[in-house]
């Protein structure tokens, strides 16, 4: 089985609700609940987006806060386990990342080291 790095960019959640929010967080339980039956969940996790920092070319500048928009930062991510990148598509499909925060999926298959 290979292993893909997902990751969920975008999607600003601050402008939810609290009851938005809540029905939010159970749609993303039921989704790692899915992919983890499926045998497809190896770990995943949210990121606190607002802490990052880039260490940006040779002279490994650090900056404070990102380039790009917000709709290019990660929120999260998975490391998921399939046959083919087109299997971790049709699961990445229902996730909610997608039909509630119309944030976007970033599927990378991982290179197997010897």
């Amino acid at each position: 089985m290979a292993k893909f790095l997902v990751l969920y960019r975008g999607g600003d959640g601050s402008k939810l609700s609290p009851k938005e929010n809540d029905a939010l967080m159970k749609k993303w339980g039921a989704y790692m609940e899915k992919l983890g039956k499926a045998g497809a969940l190896v770990h995943g996790a949210p990121v606190q987006s607002s802490a990052a920092v880039q260490l940006v070319g040779k002279a490994k500048a650090v900056k404070a806060k990102r380039a790009g928009n917000s709709g290019s930062y990660v929120a999260g991510y998975c490391i998921l386990e399939g046959k083919t990148i087109q299997a971790i598509q049709r699961l990445s499909l229902t996730c909610p990342h997608l039909t509630v925060m119309d944030g976007t999926i970033e599927i990378l298959p991982l290179m197997q080291m010897p």
